[in-house]
Formats: structure tokens, C-alpha cells, sequence
């Protein structure tokens, strides 16, 4: 016959050894934890040292700085982005203080992470939205020109607009 004494023995090694399991996996929780705190510590950092690559400075400006050139105004402005394409306006003007006649070409981000654009082409109009929708206040009746890694510089001054 089983005594109460054993019983009990038996249920206080069965209790003990889960709560020392239990207490293990607690502290390897608790330093994986205290890992994932550092590792997200060090992300912070990385990101403060570190800011995303401005697609204006990094892919755009380069252009930019080949176009202008070609172009009789010295002095330029990238605005944006805006609207729905994310168009960004480049302006180019004769004087740094931005006066005299000026010319300008709309960029579009396509897949930036291939590093790819497109111009607007203002030349052409399609009407396919009505005066006053988000298509036409956004630009979209003009079609979207992908630059190819190919396109030479001097390719694009078609598409640059005077004022």
C-alpha cells in the first residue's frame, strides 16, 4: 500500500522539477529578451547613423547635374515629391536667386529600389480625365516616358519645358 507520505514525495518532486524547467526557460526568456533589446538598440542606431538614401539626391540630382549642361540656365531647384505620381518638378533658372525666364521637367519614381524613372511628357495631352479629377490635377493626362539605364542625357532636353 501506497503511503500519503510517498504520494506527497511524489507529487513535490513532480511540482519542483516543473517549476525548475519552467524557471530555465523563464531565464532564457529573459535573455533573449535582453538580445532583442540590444539588436533593436543597434537598429536605432544604425538608422540614426545611417538615414534611407534620398532618391532626389542619390538618383535624381546626379541627372540633374548631367542635364543642366545642356541647358543655358545654371541654376536648378528639385521640388517634391507631389500627388499621386510623385511627381518632382526640376526647375531651371538663369540666376541663383531663381529670376529670369525658366525651363522645367517633371520626374516620376518608378521602382526606385532598380532605380527607376520616368519624365512627364507635357507635350502630349490625351484628355482621358476630366478638368478638375485627381487623374488631370495630378497630371495624368499626360503620358509617363520611362528613362531606360541606356537613355543618353541629351535625350531628355525633349522633354524639357519654357516657361
Amino acid at each position: 500500500m501506497v503511503t500519503i507520505d510517498e504520494i506527497s514525495t511524489n507529487w513535490c518532486n513532480l511540482y519542483h522539477d516543473y517549476k525548475d524547467k519552467e524557471d530555465k526557460l523563464d531565464r532564457r526568456i529573459d535573455q533573449l529578451e535582453s538580445l532583442l533589446a540590444k539588436a533593436k538598440e543597434r537598429k536605432r542606431n544604425f538608422y540614426r547613423k545611417n538615414p534611407f538614401p534620398s532618391w532626389h539626391e542619390h538618383l535624381l540630382k546626379p541627372i540633374i547635374e548631367e542635364l543642366v549642361k545642356f541647358i543655358p540656365c545654371h541654376h536648378y531647384r528639385i521640388s517634391g515629391p507631389f500627388g499621386i505620381c510623385s511627381e518632382s518638378p526640376v526647375f531651371f533658372y538663369q540666376d541663383a536667386e531663381g529670376k529670369g525666364n525658366y525651363k522645367y521637367i517633371f520626374f516620376l519614381p518608378l521602382d526606385l529600389q532598380k532605380g527607376e524613372l520616368a519624365i512627364r511628357d507635357y507635350s502630349i495631352d490625351t484628355k482621358e480625365f476630366s478638368k478638375g479629377t485627381i487623374g488631370e490635377i495630378n497630371g495624368m493626362n499626360h503620358p509617363s516616358i520611362d528613362i531606360s539605364k541606356d537613355t543618353n542625357i541629351e535625350d531628355l532636353l525633349k522633354y524639357v519645358i519654357s516657361y
